[in-house]
C-alpha cells in the first residue's frame, strides 16, 4: 500500500521499490513531490531522491537547472556525461558519483543495466529541456562504446 511519509519514520520496502521499477524506469523516494508515485515516499521540500534503471540503453534529455544541483551515486551498470558547452566527456562506472552544480548543461548516455540513486536539491522542478537534434548529439549518442 502507497503511504506518504511526513515527519515519521519512513520505511519503503525493497519489493516495492523493484515492483514499481518493472513497469517505469524512474521512481522517487524523497521529495515535494507534485506528480503520483508508484511506491511510498517521504514528503520534503529540502531535496529529491529517487532511482533510475534503465533496462535498455538509453539516454536523458539534454538540460540544465536553475538552481537544483544534482548529485548521481551509479549503482550498477556504466554512464556517460557529457558537459554540453565544453563537449567533455566523463565515464562513471558502478560505484562512482558525478555531481552538476547548476547551470551547467549536459546529457547522459546510459548503458543498458544501469541503476543511478540521484539526489537533487532543493526539491523543486527548474529543468531547462534543450533540443537534442538541434545540439546535433546523435553520432555521440549512437556511439555505444565508452
Amino acid at each position: 500500500m502507497k503511504k506518504v511519509f511526513e515527519n515519521e519514520v519512513a520505511v519503503i520496502p525493497a519489493d516495492e521499490i523493484n515492483g514499481a521499477l518493472k513497469h517505469t524506469f524512474r521512481q522517487y523516494i524523497q521529495g515535494n513531490l507534485k506528480q503520483d508515485q508508484d511506491i511510498s515516499f517521504i514528503r520534503t521540500g529540502d531535496s529529491e531522491i529517487g532511482i533510475s534503471d534503465y533496462k535498455e540503453y538509453s539516454h536523458d534529455d539534454p538540460h540544465y537547472h536553475d538552481k537544483v544541483m544534482e548529485t548521481n551515486y551509479v549503482i550498477s551498470g556504466k554512464v556517460c556525461m557529457r558537459i554540453i558547452d565544453t563537449n567533455e566527456d566523463y565515464v562513471i562506472e558502478a560505484g562512482g558519483v558525478f555531481s552538476i552544480p547548476p547551470h551547467v548543461k549536459h546529457v547522459l548516455k546510459i548503458k543498458a543495466g544501469t541503476r543511478i540513486i540521484f539526489v537533487k536539491t532543493p526539491s523543486i522542478n527548474d529543468k531547462h529541456v534543450l533540443d537534442f537534434d538541434e545540439l546535433d548529439l546523435n553520432a555521440w549518442f549512437e556511439d555505444e562504446d565508452f
